[in-house]
């Protein structure tokens, strides 16, 4: 019974957001509302695809935005272990993250309303998409400017995205649809294992996406946490027609103080990019933390 609960409310997630042009079959109204959890987290991501952009500028110093200089906490470790520049540089526009910059200019995301954080390399432009005034600091200095509009990023709040990142690589800006990664946290109405969560999932990903390969799952910890990631290539139509030939990789955590809270870690990219940045997208996913990892 867990399972269709979960399986209606996936569906009707991927309807909303995608807006499909075709006329699908009504779908029966959930009995319970769990919008925004995996099906929500993709499909928002593919809504994300924005034109190839016209021409990809050079980095140059004044690409990145001012910071606001702040002491650094001496004791605080990110993710790799890279050590702050001291005294260390903080950038947070209207409160939503909180921002350490290190000497190799990787950036370490705190989200505390949200209980994690994350450590991305200094070729990622990222945000909180319900953030207006981080979204403005972020067009006026991007590289990946078609990645970010306030049309896409009011979807990306709705569906429960606490964060949204985009690799600025040439490479990466030269495709369709950039490598992208975001995060979604929502609260389920029952509690499931990981294992329960997992194996629904990946039951329930071909009902609803055309998917051209085997779904494999890998168990692995991010931090301290158990977690599992769900890997498979699709067919995603887009918003405005067409077909785009998607590597996904989700990975899935529960909090460990509350099993109703789930966490989906998306990465997503063109097929033709998975052999350039696959790994180096998935590892940057992995360094994902609740900020209660005990």
């Amino acid at each position: 019974m867990k399972s269709a609960k979960i399986f209606f409310s996936f569906a009707l997630g991927l309807l909303l957001i995608t807006g499909c042009s075709s006329d699908p079959e009504p779908i029966p109204a959930p009995t319970v509302d769990v919008e925004g959890t995996i099906a929500a987290g993709l499909a928002a991501t593919q809504t994300a695809m924005p034109p190839p952009p016209t021409a990809t500028p050079e980095p140059s110093p004044t690409d990145t935005p001012e910071l606001i200089e702040e002491e650094a906490e001496t004791d605080a470790e990110p993710g790799s272990g890279t050590e702050a520049v001291e005294p260390g540089f903080a950038t947070n526009p209207s409160g939503s993250f909180i921002i350490t910059i290190f000497e190799d200019g990787s950036r370490l995301y705190e989200v505390p309303a949200s209980n994690f954080l994350i450590e991305l390399p200094s070729t990622y432009e990222t945000l909180d998409p319900a953030d207006s005034e981080m979204l403005q600091a972020v067009l006026e200095e991007s590289l990946a400017e078609n990645a970010f509009s306030s049309e896409q990023m009011t979807q990306f709040a709705a569906a429960g995205i606490k964060l949204y990142s985009v690799n600025t690589e040439q490479i990466s800006l030269e495709s369709p649809n950039p490598a992208s990664i975001n995060i979604i946290q929502q609260e389920l109405p029952i509690e499931l294992t990981l294992e329960e969560f997992v194996t629904a999932n990946q039951a329930q990903l071909p009902q609803f996406l055309d998917i051209t390969s085997d779904i494999t799952v890998e168990n692995l910890t991010l931090g301290n946490q158990p977690a599992a990631a769900l890997s498979y290539l699709a067919n995603i139509g887009m918003p405005g027609g067409g077909t785009a030939k998607m590597a996904n990789t989700q990975y899935m955590v529960l909090d460990p103080e509350n099993a109703k809270i789930v966490y989906i870690i998306t990465v997503a990219m063109e097929e033709g990019l998975v052999d350039d940045l696959g790994s180096q997208v998935r590892q940057a996913a992995e360094t994902f933390r609740l900020l209660n990892d005990n």
